[in-house]
């Protein structure tokens, strides 16, 4: 009991022993299964002995049902700095960033979120704990002190839908920008690329003419990209080795024939 006087004021004291006696009346009704609870938790030193094995349960019983008069009785310990100790998340709306704040408020700082006091302190910490750009909106708003805090919640939902609104268009730039970047890429693999021709069918063409696979503005270009019949570069078609090798055989074929 000593202890008793040392952690808690006369009142709480008062107060722990009423939750003591009714929690104990509640649960063993008076001459039914149980001493009554004046025995159990008794007003002057009941002088038991911790040696004597009866003294010793009525000490555990008393110890027990303190802790739980305790747990009754004492209101919790509020915590205000955990309570308003939060900030908007990045991905999080301003309407569910007002709900966690109604719950935290709810939970650690004992306050009604509801009546005007705990009404007046969500809507300073909405305004002063949101993202940066829906802060300054909303500090911009003439007497926003005197706002309801559905009126600050609509305006605040406006800015967030605009930022969302600018990052859907930045996605979409960045999409057409690497597409494009693609597209360019694949172009100029096709004007770079040489044209093999006939030869990557499996077989040499001994036309002369230029055929069709030159483009547009692309016959100037052909000696960079490479010759159309060997593939290799520095050189056009009408001069391919290879060619003149193949029309020298053809003659030579020919003569034979003719023999």
């Amino acid at each position: 009991m000593s202890i008793m006087s040392i952690l808690f004021t006369g009142e709480e004291r008062g107060m722990i022993k009423r939750a003591v006696m009714c929690k104990w009346e509640n649960s063993h009704p008076p001459g039914l299964n149980g001493p009554p609870a004046e025995e159990k938790y008794p007003n002057q030193d009941p002088h038991w002995d911790h040696q004597t094995g009866g003294h010793r349960d009525q000490m555990k019983d008393l110890r027990t049902i303190i802790i739980e008069g305790i747990r009754e009785a004492v209101p919790k310990a509020h915590n205000l700095n955990k309570a308003f100790k939060i900030r908007q998340e990045g991905t999080e709306t301003p309407s569910a960033f007002l709900e966690r704040f109604r719950e935290s408020v709810r939970k650690y700082s004992g306050l009604d979120p509801n009546d005007p006091i705990g009404q007046g302190l969500l809507k300073i910490h909405f305004v002063t704990k949101s993202w940066p750009d829906i802060h300054r909106k909303l500090h911009k708003i003439e007497d926003w002190n005197e706002k309801s805090l559905d009126e600050l919640l609509r305006e605040a939902q406006k800015v967030f839908v605009r930022r969302e609104d600018v990052k859907e268009k930045q996605k979409t730039k960045m999409m057409v920008a690497t597409v494009n970047e693609v597209v360019s890429k694949q172009g100029q693999a096709g004007i770079e690329e040489p044209r093999r021709g006939y030869q990557d069918a499996g077989f040499r063409g001994r036309g002369r003419g230029r055929g069709s696979q030159v483009r547009r503005g692309g016959y100037k270009n052909s000696q960079q990209a490479g010759c159309f019949n060997c593939g290799r570069r520095g050189h056009f078609i009408r001069d391919c080795p290879d060619r003149a090798q193949e029309d020298r055989t053809a003659n030579d074929m020919n003569y034979t024939d003719t023999e």
